[in-house]
């Protein structure tokens, strides 16, 4: 592990910017920087003042991934500052309305090139583009650094630019964290939920769901899972040991977190079945949680399409408005959802106010969906029992109904004619006799 320190011209950085990757892992996402915080770099680029380093990472060989998409170095720290640079070359953006130029002392430029408010790179003189070229970046360049003490870097060098708590969860490198990262470039995030600060709040969103999925995972007590699967404020709302918490050892395992992404994308296809893009009900930072927990627990006991669970959450969203009074007093259509739009305001993501929430919405949609054409309450037993494999394997002649596979009887698995997430009962007269390939191939087909 090394550091070694060069100096770089603009020109130079911009003709070789496609060897520098800037979305490392640890990275954050790009255009968190306002106008004018872009304006005021390009100004005091122009006028002669040095700005901070530039530190990437140099790649090796256990960046094959990241080197077969031709980057070379890894961008640590100065992505906004050199993303900002980059479009102003490239004529994405003017000087600002009142940029003033003020030559340095050493400034070779004569008055009639130098560059004028409003204008773009393209616009300014030949004499003018050669003298912002020629400016000097230092840059050092992290050799030999592995992934998380890369993301130490990055933090450390951040601790100044006021990191929001997702930007640095995002940072630090666990299987886990891959998870949610994935999960959080879902398409229910890219089309249907519209969120006012586009800062990584995907991500946060996602986190808590994540973690949220995962405790009701490990909880084998069926009685306290509705207690268990919302307990996730302590875990997740505070920035305090975060690498501890993210790299725990439960949270790291292959064959739980393969099981974890499937159970996460199954629920999150059928949200963006639900909603529709830019989602008026998503608006509220509470929901995402609230509608996921809200969809696992209707689809662990019930068949139920994503339209009519649409026009359920739609009528709750009405009849738990609030309405304008006189007095000034809060007042709603009905007066039993005064706990949820109070449980929905401060502390979201406490174990209290998530649970009123989730069991006020549940009781609700349970109630509006009851005796509809597109609610089907299933059979509670699931699996089939020895006994009634034995029955299946029986009348099956022994044999897979599928492929004709000879089987013996510790080799039997029953599978629903009619699947059982369709409302298929658990019976002898809705069961088959599949070899193990054939009842995963259906799964996966299904």
């Amino acid at each position: 592990m090394k550091r070694t320190y060069e100096t770089r011209t603009l020109i130079s950085l911009f003709d070789n910017w496609r060897l520098y990757d800037p979305n490392p892992k640890y990275q954050r996402q790009s255009g968190i920087w306002t106008t004018d915080a872009r304006y005021n770099l390009i100004t005091t680029l122009f006028n002669g003042y040095d700005i901070t380093q530039l530190y990437y990472q140099v790649y090796e060989k256990k960046h094959e991934k990241r080197v077969d998409k031709g980057f070379h170095f890894g961008i640590c720290d100065g992505k906004q500052r050199m993303e900002t640079i980059m479009s102003f070359m490239r004529n994405e953006f003017p000087l600002s309305k009142t940029f003033i130029f003020e030559p340095s002392e050493d400034c070779y430029l004569e008055e009639k090139d130098y560059p004028k408010a409003g204008q773009f790179f393209a616009d300014i003189t030949t004499k003018a583009q050669n003298y912002f070229n020629s400016i000097n970046i230092s840059c050092v360049m992290l050799i030999g650094y592995t992934d998380i003490q890369m993301a130490m870097q990055f933090l450390v060098l951040n601790i100044g630019n006021k990191l929001t708590t997702s930007e640095k969860q995002w940072a630090i490198p666990s299987y886990f964290n891959e998870v949610v990262k994935n999960i959080s470039k879902h398409n229910y995030y890219k089309d249907k939920v519209k969120f006012n600060n586009r800062r990584y709040k995907q991500y946060s969103d996602a986190l808590y769901i994540c973690v949220n999925e995962m405790l009701y995972m490990q909880e084998t007590n069926k009685k306290s899972k509705e207690v268990k699967d919302i307990g996730i404020y302590d875990y997740s709302n505070s920035a305090r040991n975060l690498k501890e918490k993210l790299m725990k050892p439960e949270y790291n395992d292959p064959t739980v977190l393969a099981r974890l992404q499937k159970r996460l994308e199954r629920n999150y296809n059928f949200m963006e079945k639900t909603f529709a893009n830019k989602e008026h009900l998503l608006r509220k930072t509470s929901n995402s949680l609230t509608f996921y927990i809200q969809i696992r627990r209707l689809r662990e006991k019930y068949k139920i399409s994503p339209e009519l669970l649409l026009e359920a959450l739609q009528h709750f969203e009405y009849d738990s408005a609030k309405l304008d009074t006189e007095d000034g007093t809060l007042a709603f259509r009905k007066p039993e959802f005064n706990m949820y739009h109070i449980a929905s305001q401060r502390s979201t993501h406490t174990l209290k106010n998530i649970s009123i929430r989730v069991n006020v919405l549940h009781e609700y949609v349970i109630k509006y969906c009851t005796g509809k054409k597109d609610f089907v309450e299933l059979d509670p037993k699931r699996l089939f029992s020895s006994d009634m494999k034995y029955n299946l394997w029986i009348k099956a002649n022994q044999k897979c109904e599928v492929c004709g596979t000879s089987l013996l009887m510790k080799e039997v698995q029953g599978d629903h004619n009619i699947p059982w997430s369709e409302g298929g009962q658990t019976t002898l007269e809705n069961g088959r006799c599949l070899c193990a390939s054939c009842n995963s191939s259906r799964k996966a087909a299904a």
